[in-house]
C-alpha cells in the first residue's frame, strides 16, 4: 500500500484540484472516504486536516470508515484495515475472506456478511461471534450504536 499526504483544499490557493469521479464512498463520524480509481481512496476530515490519498490492493469492492479506521474490500477476497491518525494512515492488518456479500465496522469491530452468517470480527479478522440468519445477510449499514441487516 502507498499513502500520501494531500494539502486540504483552500479557495484561497492559486490552483484547484482537478475534480474526480468517485466510485464509491462513505462517511462516518467526521471522515469521507471515496474511491477515485480502481485501488486508490482518498480520505477527507471535517476538521480541515490533511487529506490522505491510500493505494490499496486492485479492484475494490467495497469502504466502511470510522474516525479511526478504514476497511477496504477487494474483488481477490482481501480485507484490508487501516488504521487513521494525526500522523497519517497505516496498514494495520490484511486478510483473506471468500464469498463477503457486504462489510460494516463500528469501533473496533468489523460486521461481515458471508453466505447465510453475520460475523463480528476483530481488526485482524478472528472471529468473535457467528449469527446464522434464515436468508443470507446482502447489507449491512451502521449508524451510532445500531447495526442494520437487509437480507435477500
Amino acid at each position: 500500500c502507498q499513502i500520501e499526504a494531500m494539502p486540504p483544499f483552500s479557495p484561497s490557493s492559486q490552483t484547484k484540484p482537478q475534480p474526480a469521479t468517485a466510485l464509491l464512498s462513505t462517511f462516518n463520524e467526521g471522515v469521507a472516504a471515496f474511491q477515485t480509481d480502481t485501488n486508490r481512496v482518498t480520505l477527507h476530515t471535517q476538521f480541515g486536516e490533511a487529506t490522505l490519498s491510500i493505494t490499496t490492493a486492485p479492484d475494490i469492492l467495497s469502504l466502511s470508515v470510522d474516525s479511526q479506521h478504514l476497511v477496504v474490500r477487494t474483488a481477490g477476497d482481501e480485507m484490508q484495515v487501516f488504521k487513521i491518525n494525526r500522523g497519517g494512515v497505516e496498514l494495520h492488518s490484511h486478510f483473506a475472506l471468500e464469498g463477503v456479500a457486504a462489510v460494516a465496522m463500528h469501533q473496533d469491530m468489523l460486521f461481515v456478511a458471508q453466505g447465510n452468517d453475520l460475523h463480528v470480527m476483530d481488526l485482524d479478522g478472528s472471529t468473535r461471534l457467528s449469527i446464522r440468519y434464515d436468508d443470507a445477510p446482502m447489507h449491512l449499514s451502521v449508524a451510532f450504536n445500531c447495526l442494520a441487516v437487509a437480507t435477500s
